[in-house]
């Protein structure tokens, strides 16, 4: 079998990205956002009656509901589709902060994942790993980079904008084949 070999540097913005995208997958931040969305919807329908119940003449009441139900119903929406980015936003900062600390060092250094017959080798500045083809869980884009899952919280980065595309597409799919054999072998699928 061939050995497919990319090399590659990856920055600040790539585990940043990464880091993000693995935590937002994860249950426990989707709940977090959830959360934040109902209490923002109950907040809403809370003002609302209170300012209709503050009016006792009927007629302030229904123009009350007329006026600030709707007004409700769009702030709910509007917080329901503004909700993820803002927690998103919120986690990059702190995540910023803890990977700098941690991973300053990886910044700008040289990797390099190559498809072996049996599995992918991966070197970079904190060492050589090897991860068997049925250890890869699932290929995932987002953002201009590909990730390669080793279990939900690991991953080898690959950030289009710095490998050709017709290289990483090759490496792509010899990667998938890879691993839908040893799949196959195993008898699971990938």
């Amino acid at each position: 079998m061939t050995n497919y070999r990319l090399e590659t540097t990856l920055t600040e913005d790539d585990y940043l990205a990464f880091t993000c995208f693995a935590n937002f997958r994860l249950k426990s931040i989707r709940d977090i956002i959830r959360k934040n969305q109902y209490i923002c919807l109950a907040l809403t329908f809370f003002l609302c009656a209170l300012h209709c119940y503050s009016h006792r003449n009927a007629l302030w009441s229904a123009a009350s509901i007329v006026a600030f139900v709707p007004w409700g119903i769009v702030v709910a929406l509007f917080w329901k589709l503004y909700s993820p980015s803002v927690t998103l936003k919120r986690l990059r900062k702190q995540l910023c902060k803890s990977l700098r600390e941690l991973q300053g060092d990886l910044y700008g250094k040289t990797e390099i994942i190559e498809l072996r017959d049996d599995a992918v080798f991966n070197q970079s500045i904190r060492g050589q790993s090897i991860f068997p083809y049925t250890s890869l869980t699932e290929i995932a884009e987002d953002g201009g980079r590909v990730y390669v899952f080793i279990g939900k919280d690991r991953a080898l980065i690959l950030p289009r904008d710095r490998i050709p595309a017709a290289t990483l597409d090759a490496f792509l799919d010899e990667l998938k084949n890879r691993m839908t054999a040893c799949a196959a072998q195993k008898g699971d699928t990938p």
